[in-house]
């Protein structure tokens, strides 16, 4: 289909997205894809294994970026049966403009008149041509900015990690930023290294054991759960004890056995063998 073909090659990313400081990378292009999907055939049904096909991404990485931008209210998702049963058979997805608050922005009244991020009237601008080298500066300063807003969450996130275990930084902030870019939220790290953290308090883990922070990131602490239940106190039976009894010590009543043999002399032996 010539429409699903152009999808292919070009998406178009709304401008309020920029403005956004709460999706990853992975989701602002997602949201363009439903977006161009929409304007072009008229309705977007996309499936994930669809969307996983066009950004090369897993599945799970999919459902996991679409969940939070449904629960963030940017996507809404709509289901069709199949008729007179239960059988899902479509999905439409709808992406719904989120404005920052106190902004005002483009209306039918307005538009051509406000700046995209200042609710003072502007003359209307001229559409600069894309540059000879095909970089678009919007998108390079978009970029930048996720970088940054992921920089200042790693931060934050790492000043967290127990401190005599954090080892590891940049391979840590490597593994966190695929992470962002893959669609997981850094909220989601936060609340499961305290969940970690917890962990380790309610176990009385010992501190050699504790992962390094580098660890800890590289294999995604973040996918794992997390036991609370407290480590029962271990018994300690000892060595060399005897029915719970430490060697040197006796129960009341009982004659204490000693380890060395008795000394016999001649005068303890019986009559007979004295002439021997």
């Amino acid at each position: 289909m010539a429409e699903e073909q152009d999808i292919k090659y070009f998406t178009q990313i709304p401008a309020w997205v920029d403005e956004l400081d709460n999706i990853t990378d992975f989701q602002a292009r997602l949201i363009g894809y439903i977006y161009t999907f929409e304007n072009i055939t008229g309705a977007a049904f996309p499936s994930n294994q669809k969307i996983a096909d066009r950004f090369k991404k897993s599945v799970k990485t999919v459902q996991t970026a679409l969940s939070d931008l449904y629960s963030k209210g940017i996507i809404e998702s709509q289901l069709t049966y199949k008729k007179e049963s239960k059988v899902i058979e479509k999905r439409l997805l709808k992406v719904v403009p989120t404005y920052p608050q106190n902004r005002v922005y483009p209306t039918p009244e307005n538009e051509g008149t406000l700046s995209p991020k200042s609710s003072v009237p502007s003359p209307q601008k001229r559409g600069e041509p894309t540059p000879a080298n095909g970089v678009d500066n919007i998108l390079i300063n978009k970029s930048t900015n996720r970088l940054i807003n992921n920089n200042d969450h790693f931060e934050e996130i790492w000043s967290q990690y127990p401190k005599n275990r954090k080892q590891g930084k940049s391979k840590a902030e490597k593994a966190f930023n695929k992470a962002i870019k893959s669609g997981v939220s850094p909220e989601l790290i936060k609340n499961k290294l305290l969940d970690y953290k917890k962990q380790i308090k309610a176990k009385g883990t010992a501190s050699e054991y504790i992962k390094h922070a580098g660890t800890w990131f590289y294999q995604s602490g973040w996918e794992d759960e997390y036991d609370f239940t407290p480590e029962l106190p271990k018994q300690n039976k000892g060595y060399g004890k005897r029915d719970g009894v430490a060697p040197g010590f006796v129960r009341e009543g009982q004659t204490q056995l000693s380890s060395q043999p008795e000394k016999i002399t001649k005068e303890d032996l019986p009559e007979w063998t004295q002439g021997i």
